[in-house]
């Protein structure tokens, strides 16, 4: 399991935890983009556009246009960052609290986006060597293509790949393995099971700690099969208004989403102290 180190491009609608297999669960379709895919034009005129940064890239399926300008006072001077190591330890990290921005996407400014919609999240070295391909039929249908480690530069690096290599397959095994005993044991849920008093449940539990969480525990609680669509579905319809805020510190990152996105959706970042190797 591969967690990234606090990310300098970060585009979250929520916040994600560092604890174990919190950010795959989060990981619906999505692309890998490389620095070479952005296309990103600093703004040096004073004219009429209060827009210094303007950043361009194609993903899920559409073209995405930021219009972005310095977003002063996102953090307070006392502001630090810490990483957790594997081992437990701690260690300080820099964070050039100038570099992050806020703006518009596609030029709109005001965008409507439901929570569990979108989540983006920065590509670590380390897990860049590894490529995922969703295929079309299904989010959950995954490609791994795993590297060669006859290509590494030297036997160190060859025998890391290796054990990486072996480590991510039997995760995956191991993953395939529990839910194929879980969805043998439950019953399909239908609206009959949903009493009122139970989708209030479902809804209020959804609204705090997210959709998948709240599929997951009652799913648990209520021995059925309920799918995180059918949480969403529960949830009142109220689209909540989001601002886009992202760094360029670092370009390499994870584009992902429960579906392809559309043209109305719009992002919002949060950041988070994550668990990196040790």
């Amino acid at each position: 399991m591969f967690i990234c180190k606090l990310v300098h491009i970060c585009l979250f609608v929520h916040v994600v935890y560092a604890n174990h297999g919190s950010i795959d669960e989060k990981l619906g379709y999505y692309e890998t983009l490389e620095s070479v895919d952005i296309e990103s034009v600093a703004k040096r005129s004073i004219g009429d556009s209060p827009h210094n940064k303007h950043v361009k890239f194609s993903a899920l399926g559409r073209n995405f246009s930021l219009n972005l300008e310095v977003a002063k006072g996102l953090f307070t001077q006392d502001f630090k960052v810490h990483l957790v190591n594997s081992d437990g330890t701690f260690s300080d990290e820099h964070l050039d609290t100038n570099s992050f921005y806020y703006g518009t996407l596609d030029a709109k400014t005001h965008l409507v986006i439901n929570r569990n919609d979108i989540f983006f999240t920065p590509l670590s070295k380390k897990m860049s060597m590894w490529k995922f391909v969703t295929k079309k039929r299904s989010p959950d249908d995954i490609v791994l293509r795993l590297p060669n480690p006859d290509n590494a530069t030297n036997k160190d690096a060859a025998d890391k790949i290796k054990a990486a290599n072996t480590e991510i397959v039997n995760s995956l095994a191991t993953d395939e393995s529990t839910t194929s005993t879980k969805r043998g044991v439950k019953r399909k849920a239908s609206n009959n099971h949903y009493t009122p008093e139970t989708r209030a449940k479902i809804a209020k539990y959804a609204t705090e700690h997210g959709n998948v969480a709240a599929a997951r525990k009652f799913s648990k609680d209520l021995q059925l099969d309920i799918k995180e669509s059918a949480v969403r579905a529960m949830k009142p319809k109220q689209p909540e208004n989001y601002q886009l805020t992202l760094s360029t510190k670092k370009v390499n990152f994870i584009v992902s989403s429960t579906r392809p996105l559309q043209s109305t959706k719009c992002l919002h970042n949060l950041s988070s102290t994550l668990t990196r190797p040790g």
